[in-house]
């Protein structure tokens, strides 16, 4: 998942924690597929997830 599918989705009214939940079940999902790669949990998800919704905030902030 995307930094804009994250942003997309924020946009769409969806809550931190939804987009958090989807991020970390797109991310297990090719995990799966793909032996090598690590599952992650909620907490690591949210670590990846909140600074690039802060980010885009912060962005959308200074452009007013």
């Amino acid at each position: 998942m995307s930094d804009e599918e994250i942003i997309k989705s924020w946009n769409l009214g969806l809550s931190k924690m939804a987009v958090v939940n989807q991020y970390m079940r797109n991310h297990n999902r090719t995990a799966r597929d793909k032996k090598d790669v690590k599952r992650i949990t909620k907490e690591q998800a949210m670590r990846y997830v909140e600074p690039i919704l802060f980010k885009y905030e912060m962005q959308r902030m200074k452009s007013i």
